[in-house]
């Protein structure tokens, strides 16, 4: 029956062919996604991202589109603790770390001291810094240190 309308001229192609409906925000493109938000009248991919929100939570595209943010703010975190775990921080605790050896221990503390100001979220300086109090003999608060460069 469907397949008629194809061959003779159909009276109301809207009904029988609901894909040249226009997008009911816009009226520019095809609609193609049902609205639940709209009274189940189609609109465009465009409109639907420009309408969407949490009254949305029983459509598809809205829990597709809180999946992928769910992803993307993963990735976010994750390039955040990258950045904040950067080599040059390293580069300094390491030298810090070299003054400790050769014997200067004030100006190896007084650098890590100096970088755990700067970069308390950096696991390197709480563990260099852990390193300077055990070479001190300080081994209880250096325990604490290397305890907060592990939760980092």
């Amino acid at each position: 029956m469907h397949f008629q309308c194809i061959v003779v001229q159909c009276p109301n192609p809207l009904r029988c062919f609901p894909w040249l409906k226009k997008c009911s925000i816009c009226s520019q493109t095809k609609g193609r996604r049902l609205c639940n938000n709209r009274e189940n009248s189609l609109v465009c991919s465009r409109c639907c991202y420009e309408v969407r929100s949490a009254d949305c939570g029983k459509c598809k595209y809205y829990a597709q589109a809180d999946k992928y943010a769910d992803g993307k703010m993963k990735i976010a975190r994750f390039r955040d603790i990258a950045m904040a775990h950067s080599s040059d921080v390293g580069e300094k605790v390491d030298s810090a770390l070299t003054h400790v050896e050769q014997g200067r221990l004030a100006t190896g503390e007084a650098l890590l001291a100096d970088l755990l100001e700067k970069h308390p979220q950096h696991f390197l300086v709480p563990y260099g810094m852990g390193c300077v109090l055990a070479k001190q003999g300080n081994n209880h608060t250096a325990l604490s240190f290397f305890d907060m460069s592990l939760e980092l």
